[in-house]
């Protein structure tokens, strides 16, 4: 399955205040860490200025989260060379057929007085320019909704939709920006899942059921 984001990555996802080789970074197999009163196992991801330097990225906003992995499914730490996307992984079956994948990109949602403003800016921000760029050139593509979430102690703004991938069939796409309290600076998250292998109900059970919902109960920001 290609998955495409180029062009989104071009433009850095920016909210302006007038409106709203496969290689990677050195990773620690087997790592426990307790989220939510769950046993996470998985690979740890530090995305800070070290990371930046060996990637050649600018990091303006460090975060951290950790990749679930198993020995029931296979995990790839997928090429970004070139590209602005600080990290790519995706899932397969044991047999190699398309699970899901995720990938985070900047985001810049300028800081407001009125929190709500902000929030309303990155919400339009992923539902329109965002959204249409993941789902251009794809088949019925439909943005299903817009909300406001938390990921963690963070706010965030996730948009969901679906789309029909000619080689993998339908694929719901979620796309999650998750505001940076401090600073303009944030990050936004995009996963891709095949209902073929993982149908889903609802919208609520992208959090729950997914590895990209498994990987934001252990995100958080480093500055």
């Amino acid at each position: 399955m290609k998955f495409r984001l180029s062009a989104l990555v071009a433009i850095l996802l920016v909210a302006a205040p007038a409106a709203a080789q496969d290689s990677g970074p050195k990773v620690k197999f087997n790592f426990f860490e307790m989220t939510g009163g769950n046993l996470m196992i998985g690979k740890t991801f530090k995305i800070d200025a070290a990371y930046g330097a060996e990637k050649k990225l600018e990091v303006k906003a460090p975060f951290r989260f950790i990749a679930p992995t198993s020995d029931e499914f296979l995990t790839r730490l997928q090429s970004t060379e070139g590209k602005d996307t600080f990290v790519k992984i995706a899932y397969a079956t044991l047999d190699k057929a398309f699970i899901e994948n995720f990938q985070f990109i900047p985001m810049n949602v300028a800081m407001r007085e009125d929190e709500e403003d902000r929030i309303q800016a990155a919400a339009n921000l992923l539902a329109t320019k965002a959204f249409d760029m993941v789902v251009q050139g794809y088949e019925k593509s439909k943005r299903d909704g817009v909300r406001k979430i938390k990921v963690g102690s963070y706010t965030a703004v996730e948009v969901f939709g679906r789309y029909v991938d000619p080689s993998v069939g339908l694929i719901y796409t979620w796309l999650v920006g998750i505001l940076n309290p401090k600073q303009e600076h944030g990050v936004l998250m995009v996963a891709n899942v095949a209902d073929k292998q993982l149908p889903l109900k609802n919208p609520d059970e992208l959090k729950s059921k997914t590895r990209a919902g498994a990987m934001l109960s252990t995100f958080k920001y480093l500055d």
